[in-house]
């Protein structure tokens, strides 16, 4: 009797110390991984497992992303991208992009209180915000004009068209083509 019962721990002992080794060695490896986050580059990757997000409280970001000349523009958070690397910081809310010059090959950006110009490169050419005169509460941002190719903005009740040379507005009646948020 005793003979079965040391058998049957021995085997049990064996399976439980074969099973805690493969915990163990887990735990270390996923340890050393974590220690090392910037010799990984883990620190600079974005996490999109929903499960892990829902346990950690952070809401999926949502991404507004535009084609101009085959170059890709997004929006997410309160940073503008450019072909997916960060560009330059742009506060919520966000209106929208539109083609400001195709002769130029240059976009406007609608972040916040300001409007951003960025060439189709990815290049900042300029900020302009309520101290060059902007209009308050850009609702939204589009084109106009029959050639699509002027931006022009919805502030309040009024609506404006961008002019890229002169980095000023006027009135005009209508947004052609107003890009949807």
């Amino acid at each position: 009797m005793k003979k079965q019962w040391r058998s049957f721990l021995w085997r049990w002992h064996r399976r439980l110390g074969l099973g805690l080794i493969v915990v163990v060695m887990w735990l270390s490896a996923t340890g050393i991984l974590l220690n090392h986050t910037d010799f990984f580059n883990f620190a600079h990757k974005p996490v999109y497992q929903s499960l892990i997000l829902k346990i950690y409280g952070i809401e999926r970001p949502s991404v507004s992303s535009y084609l101009f000349t085959n170059q890709w523009f997004s929006h997410s958070g309160e940073h503008l991208y450019h072909n997916g690397d960060k560009l330059t910081h742009c506060q919520k809310p966000f209106s929208g992009m539109a083609l400001a010059s195709e002769q130029e090959q240059i976009v406007a950006a609608s972040c916040a209180e300001e409007i951003l110009f960025i060439t189709t490169r990815g290049d900042l050419v300029e900020r302009i915000n309520k101290n060059f005169g902007l209009p308050p509460s850009i609702i939204q941002l589009g084109t106009c004009g029959n050639d699509n190719n002027t931006a022009c903005f919805k502030s309040n009740s009024k609506n404006y068209q961008l002019d890229v040379t002169t980095s000023s507005w006027v009135e005009t009646t209508a947004i052609t083509n107003p890009i949807e948020m």
